[in-house]
């Protein structure tokens, strides 16, 4: 499920998107008001715990970038990514 998130500060490149602790990679914004991600299926498998599927739900979002960490989205997600 794409996501775009709408604000300032974003940088051409390089913004760390993190979804309730799930660092996404970097993502561009081309005008430094708007940045695109996609909200993963699954939480990663760390050890021998399988991966958890993502459901419904709030889940905290931040970006990352040159000029710091941004305030935290509380992001709803009315159904989980298919």
């Amino acid at each position: 499920m794409d996501v775009t998130l709408y604000g300032t500060g974003f940088t051409r490149a390089g913004n760390v998107v993190t979804f309730n602790g799930i660092e996404l990679g970097s993502a561009a914004s081309d005008d430094g008001r708007r940045v695109r991600f996609t909200i993963p299926t699954q939480y990663p498998a760390h050890g021998e715990v399988p991966p958890r599927s993502i459901s419904a739900g709030t889940y905290a979002v931040t970006v990352t970038n040159q000029n710091g960490v941004s305030d935290t989205l509380t992001y709803l997600l009315r159904s989980g990514p298919p």
